[in-house]
């Protein structure tokens, strides 16, 4: 993802537990859980599962037989292994772009707060010198 005012770009880096392909080809990502099963309402707000559709959504993951990648996620979900539930949800394309421009604006600030550091710390070694 680019930073704002052409500082760069970040790369993130996840591990999904579970990806499947559904019969129509489409992409199904499972996150497996321990402890209470969530409601859900829950799943529907969870943002680590929407951090994966938006990955899946920009074709950051991979089939990893061919190389090339995954169709956007039609399906998310959360497996809670001590009871054995499984809560499926989906996201639009409208909710993983108010998430892209949440995670700019979060970028945006962490950037602003480095370069802030970075200046204080450049002011601080010259004036050493």
């Amino acid at each position: 993802m680019a930073l704002p005012d052409d500082q760069g770009s970040i790369r993130f880096v996840g591990y999904l537990d579970r990806v499947d392909r559904a019969s129509d080809g489409s992409t199904v990502i499972c996150d497996y859980k321990t402890g209470r099963t969530r409601s859900q309402a829950g799943v529907d707000a969870d943002r680590q599962l929407t951090a994966y559709a938006y990955a899946a959504s920009r074709g950051a993951l991979c089939d990893p037989a061919s190389g090339e990648p995954l169709s956007p996620a039609s399906r998310l979900s959360l497996y809670f292994a001590d009871d054995g539930t499984e809560v499926t949800t989906t996201r639009t394309s409208d909710e993983l772009a108010r998430f892209e421009d949440e995670l700019y604006h979060r970028l945006s600030r962490i950037a602003d707060t480095v370069v802030a550091v970075a200046d204080r710390v450049w002011y601080v070694a010259v004036k050493e010198l």
